[in-house]
């Protein structure tokens, strides 16, 4: 018989008895990356006295057994799945006067919007969705000029952390203008600053924030 995932932590189990010398214990690893679980391991002070590792099955020889029942306690909980995350991503002007087609916004963008600005009118540009997994880099595009970057990561609580949050510009003109301008008064305007980026850069908006399902969040520039 294979072991299942549901008996891979336990090496007394009969479907591992004889396979793997008395003693070690195997933990198949489908979601989170070897290095990391070992490093979680040692901070926590489960100490390895012996490991092997092939085809994500990690074995592994604890020096106390309350250590090994502790990280076959910690396993499922660290390999779990990733989060599906979508995002509706909106991209909006702000002005003092109205426009002729400016297009209507959904009325818990509106309610934000006024709670974060003093602007009179908004204009929705452009909108798009975006699905990424937690722990993994999503990015999109919007009014084919701006470029949306983040990375989700998955709260104890339950809520996701927008990590990262970042948006450029990547309109060539307004590049050029932006590096024109700063030129004239700095002449290292390719320099990178404390931050280790370059006076120059296009960057709009870094930010991170933490949302539960259904929130709405602004961020500005």
């Amino acid at each position: 018989m294979i072991p299942t995932r549901d008996n891979f932590a336990y090496a007394a189990d009969s479907a591992w008895q004889g396979i793997i010398p008395e003693g070690y214990t195997a933990f198949e690893l489908e979601y989170i990356r070897k290095g990391d679980f070992l490093r979680v391991l040692r901070t926590f002070d489960m100490e390895v006295a012996s490991m092997e590792f092939a085809r994500n099955i990690l074995f592994l020889k604890f020096r106390e057994t309350d250590a090994r029942d502790r990280a076959i306690r910690l396993h499922p909980r660290l390999d779990a799945p990733p989060l599906r995350v979508g995002l509706h991503l909106y991209l909006i002007e702000a002005s003092t006067s109205s426009g002729q087609n400016d297009k209507p916004l959904p009325g818990p963008i509106r309610e934000r919007l006024a709670e974060a600005f003093s602007f009179s009118h908004y204009r929705l540009v452009d909108q798009t969705f975006l699905t990424v997994n937690t722990d993994d880099k999503g990015e999109s595009y919007l009014a084919g000029r701006y470029k949306i970057t983040l990375k989700p990561r998955k709260s104890e609580d339950g809520s996701v952390k927008l990590s990262g949050i970042t948006v450029r510009d990547l309109d060539l003109n307004f590049v050029l203008q932006k590096r024109s301008e700063i030129e004239s008064t700095d002449p290292d305007a390719l320099s990178r600053g404390p931050d280790g980026l370059r006076k120059s850069d296009t960057r709009l908006i870094k930010t991170s924030v933490t949302v539960e399902s259904g929130e709405t969040i602004v961020a500005g520039s």
